[in-house]
């Protein structure tokens, strides 16, 4: 017992090595936006510290180790107190896998499956285990992939962070094949009784055509008229920043707190793990040439279409009747979900943005705040990108020389410079300068062009303001505007 103590603690020490080396060693990608932390809007920010500011779940993303949870939300199925999903699927040569934004079409071979067995409310973690025997995969050539020796010593179950996870290696599909029609498969619970069979349908092949993202079902506040009118609303910029106000993350997915997207493309697929209604809306993904992607959501009868760019926020308000995520926790309740944060991405890469320089650090005595400040195209957030600023401080009455840095702007449109003392400051952005993010190398005008058909204007609102930061939160100001030149005749 003790020799098999020593080695968990070595392996948990390896492990924490690793994912230390993935995080220092792995290359920003210049001008990148970071993903924003998976707290609701509304709630307090935690200061950015002066260095790279990564996405909030860089560490749960990309380690492999087993412990971390990681639930697709567009590829699970509820299976009475379990929520099963697909994890991850590598091909045979362990190359290609679900998340690998290279698609190089061809044969993957014998492929490795990795399910996630999760408890929701009132389960234990290990109140059932998988039936890899009675595992089943059909592709959209109508092979079946059947269970096979493992090639390599990984099959087996591992705990997990509210479950576990179950590996098994199935046979190759159709060379040509880009989804699993349909994976089935049987929870067997551990308290003895008969299996719970489940389907997993439009399961995205490595190699094949798909989009990323996530999700995060929120608690919209109460009296909201889109969430209690019955309704299905799709909404975007100012008008999704006004249902959210007050709204908290919900605490249902407080245990798995990063719920992501595979999304075959064109495919309409429910997401599963992000409502706890039998019916759960439906969303289907198709890139456009333009570089933006239209979304289509469907909620039994009703359907609404949007076009967004990568990575632009979008909330679907629900009927308050589609109850929250399902709880990851044994025993653990949660309240309803009457929206659904989202964001899709055409990749899965890491990017990064730095962190606006510590100029005016909190003392001891004083905690950090924040300032946020809203970046907009008409109605709709500019970000991610990096955007220059000057800052001074009053102090004394007398206001302090000028300090230039650069602030991120996050997906939303959110410039935040953080760490700053409590106190009287001038603020003035410089947005002619800025940088737009995730468009590796294209200026600031092509940029408008390409996103908002609009590269001639000049920028208005709180360009230079004056603000005073609050203490141990976020102090909002002033909106900064993009005016079209054609909408100034």
């Amino acid at each position: 017992m003790q020799v098999r103590s020593l080695l968990m603690v070595v392996a948990g020490m390896l492990a924490v090595a690793g994912i230390a080396f993935l995080v220092l060693g792995r290359k920003p990608v210049p001008g990148g936006g970071a993903r924003q932390a998976r707290t609701g809007p509304g709630t307090a920010a935690n200061s950015l510290a002066p260095a790279i500011v990564p996405d909030a779940a860089l560490i749960g993303r990309y380690t492999a180790a087993a412990t971390q949870p990681r639930l697709i939300a567009n590829l699970a199925v509820r299976v009475g107190s379990n929520l099963v999903s697909v994890r991850q699927i590598y091909a045979a040569d362990r190359v290609r896998g679900l998340f690998d934004n290279d698609v190089r079409p061809g044969s993957i071979g014998v492929c490795q499956l990795v399910l996630q067995v999760n408890a929701v409310t009132g389960a234990s973690a290990d109140s059932a285990g998988l039936d890899s025997a009675a595992v089943e995969a059909v592709d959209d050539h109508g092979v079946r992939m059947a269970p096979v020796e493992a090639p390599i010593p990984l099959a087996g179950s591992t705990p997990t962070a509210g479950g576990r996870t179950f590996t098994l290696f199935l046979s190759a599909p159709h060379p040509d094949a880009l989804l699993i029609r349909s994976l089935s498969g049987a929870l067997r619970p551990t308290a003895g009784g008969p299996p719970s069979p489940f389907t997993i349908r439009d399961v995205p092949l490595p190699g094949s055509p798909r989009l990323f993202g996530d999700v995060t079902p929120l608690a919209l506040r109460s009296g909201a008229d889109e969430a209690t009118s019955g309704a299905l609303e799709v909404l975007l910029g100012d008008d999704a920043d006004a249902a959210s106000v007050g709204a908290q993350a919900e605490a249902a997915t407080a245990s798995l707190p990063y719920l992501r997207l595979v999304l075959p493309v064109g495919r309409p697929t429910p997401l599963v793990g992000a409502t706890r209604s039998a019916s759960p809306p439906l969303v289907a993904a198709h890139p456009k040439p333009s570089g933006h992607v239209e979304l289509t959501f469907r909620l039994g009868s009703q359907e609404r279409r949007v076009t967004v760019w990568d990575r632009e926020p979008v909330l679907i308000t629900l009927p308050a009747a589609v109850s929250s995520a399902p709880t990851m926790a044994a025993g653990e309740t949660g309240g309803q979900a009457t929206g659904v944060l989202i964001h899709i991405s055409r990749t899965d890469e890491i990017v990064m943005l730095p962190a606006a320089r510590t100029m005016f650090p909190a003392t001891a005595r004083s905690p950090a705040g924040s300032l946020v400040v809203r970046f907009r195209v008409g109605a709709r957030p500019i970000g991610p990108a990096v955007v220059p600023f000057t800052m001074s401080r009053r102090e004394a009455g007398v206001w302090g020389s000028e300090h230039t840095s650069e602030a991120p702007i996050r997906a939303g449109g959110q410039a935040i410079i953080g760490n700053l003392r409590p106190g009287s400051y001038r603020v003035t952005f410089h947005a002619e300068r800025m940088s737009p993010g995730i468009t590796h190398g294209i200026g600031l005008g092509e940029y408008l062009l390409k996103r908002y058909g609009a590269a001639f204007g000049r920028w208005a609102g709180g360009v230079s303001q004056q603000v005073t930061v609050a203490p141990a939160g976020r102090t909002y100001g002033a909106t900064v505007v993009f005016v079209p030149r054609s909408a100034e005749r």
